[in-house]
């Protein structure tokens, strides 16, 4: 993988989708390419989506943003600005993930960037991340299965718990984890000993 600083911005970004190009003329064996970004006060939502648009997008291969601090001069403004990254970073596919930097503010170089405060209260920009993925990226789904037995639904990457209830009354339950994919996954839910009797 290639690894690099602070690559989403206007020079270096432009820089690091130029050499990864040329790496992989030249047939450089790398599958994964990690930026490590800090964002900062102020932090304008569409010159953001331009660079990753520009940057991110013609990568030849997954990024995964870490070491991830988004600060402001403001709690509010920093809570602002981690929606902004967040929302703009899920929204391009060419980013794999996002890994951030702490969670406590006095850990972070950026200011108002933590999103626990030093009493372990959530900050603005923890209440914004909690926010995000309990109400907005989150999947909560149910539906009756056709002849055959198959639910088709759509849900986010992440952990599961799936439940079937079959029409004795008896539940199938199962953990699973769903990965990020371009086409269709199956879950296959089995009744166990215990569960069938």
């Amino acid at each position: 993988g290639l690894r690099v600083r602070d690559a989403i911005t206007l020079r270096r970004g432009r820089d690091l989708a130029s050499t990864a190009q040329k790496l992989e003329v030249r047939q450089v064996q790398f599958d994964h390419i990690t930026i490590e970004q800090t964002f900062t006060d102020p932090l304008q939502p569409n010159a953001l989506k331009r660079m990753l648009d520009e940057y991110v997008a013609p990568m030849p291969v997954p990024v995964t943003l870490a070491a991830v601090e988004v600060g402001g001069a403001t709690p509010v403004a920093a809570a602002i600005n981690l929606e902004t990254v967040l929302r703009l970073s899920f929204a391009q596919p060419r980013i794999a993930g996002l890994y951030l930097a702490g969670l406590v503010d006095g850990e972070l170089l950026e200011e108002n960037a933590g999103l626990v405060d030093e009493d372990d209260k959530p900050t603005a920009a923890g209440d914004v991340l909690d926010q995000l993925f309990t109400k907005l990226w989150h999947s909560d789904e149910s539906g009756r299965t056709d002849e055959s037995g198959n639910v088709r639904t759509r849900v986010f990457t992440g952990w599961y718990t799936l439940t079937a209830t079959l029409p004795d009354g008896t539940q199938i339950t199962s953990e699973a984890y769903i990965p990020k994919a371009e086409r269709a996954k199956m879950i296959v839910l089995q009744a166990t000993a215990a569960e069938a009797k």
